[in-house]
């Protein structure tokens, strides 16, 4: 077993255990964003018009950044949700709290029908671990690296992307090879992470 495949075993089990143990930890990571300057940032962003930030809807013991969702809305930006558009390729399509969703591929709720495909300036990003470098284990697919190294190829400026979590997915080091794609920010219940500095 390789080194990133035994921490995403192990980071499994510490998010099943973290899960639910802070029921305001969702609303407490939006506050956090609220008051932070990056959150003035997405204000200002959003008051240009037209911006659009992507989430997604929480799956087995995911952190719930539905209350960070909630907060992108009220600053007016535009919504999305990720879609398993085929084996390698992960796509966002327009999303609003009055969007019926299905299950998709890994039982991750989509809009239905599906809408259009959209581009997001900014992109909330589930884990299973990260560090304060930005580097992060996922599910193992690849579908968030592809999609973010597409999307800083084909946007400018870049999209930002933040990964979502609890304090306790933090961890010392991340193996990561070529092929990974460093997130931008960590958001947590109590932190604000901007990649690569203390």
């Amino acid at each position: 077993m390789s080194n990133k495949s035994a921490l995403r075993v192990t980071a499994r089990a510490v998010r099943k255990n973290l899960h639910g143990a802070d029921s305001h930890a969702g609303e407490k990571a939006a506050d956090l964003l609220a008051r932070s300057l990056f959150g003035r940032s997405l204000h200002n962003q959003s008051m240009a018009g037209g911006k659009v930030f992507s989430g997604y809807m929480p799956i087995n013991t995911e952190f719930d950044p539905r209350p960070i969702m909630d907060f992108c809305l009220e600053l007016g930006l535009k919504g999305a949700l990720p879609v398993i558009a085929d084996e390698e390729r992960l796509v966002f399509q327009a999303w609003t709290p009055e969007t019926k969703l299905t299950q998709g591929g890994f039982s991750i709720p989509i809009p239905n029908p599906p809408t259009s495909i959209v581009l997001p300036d900014f992109l909330f990003v589930p884990l299973l671990a990260v560090d304060r470098k930005g580097w992060r284990v996922g599910y193992g697919a690849g579908y968030y690296d592809y999609a973010l190294r597409a999307l800083r190829k084909q946007n400018a400026p870049a999209p930002i992307a933040v990964g979502v979590c609890y304090d306790g997915q933090l961890v010392d080091a991340v193996p990561h090879h070529d092929g990974d794609e460093r997130l931008d920010w960590i958001l947590t219940e109590t932190q604000l992470i901007e990649s690569g500095r203390e």
